[in-house]
């Protein structure tokens, strides 16, 4: 039995694309709201983008520890 507010994943790569393009999203948050990893986030972007915008997003993720929720600091 699906769920009638869960889109087909085709439908909804629009916008886990955004999200995960978002400095301030993390991966734990994707994963709540699509209930997919962080490997499926990444090959999603490598699917979905040209591959010099993949690689520039690579290293803005990698260089950004807000994109993890362990990393960010609470004030």
């Amino acid at each position: 039995m699906s769920n009638k507010n869960q889109k087909p994943i085709h439908n909804r790569l629009h916008d886990i694309v955004g999200m995960a393009w978002c400095d301030k999203t993390s991966f734990e948050t994707i994963k709540e709201v699509y209930g997919i990893s962080e490997g499926e986030v990444k090959r999603y972007m490598k699917a979905y983008l040209k591959p010099r915008s993949y690689v520039v997003w690579r290293q803005r993720v990698k260089s950004k520890p807000q994109k993890h929720r362990r990393y960010k600091q609470c004030p």
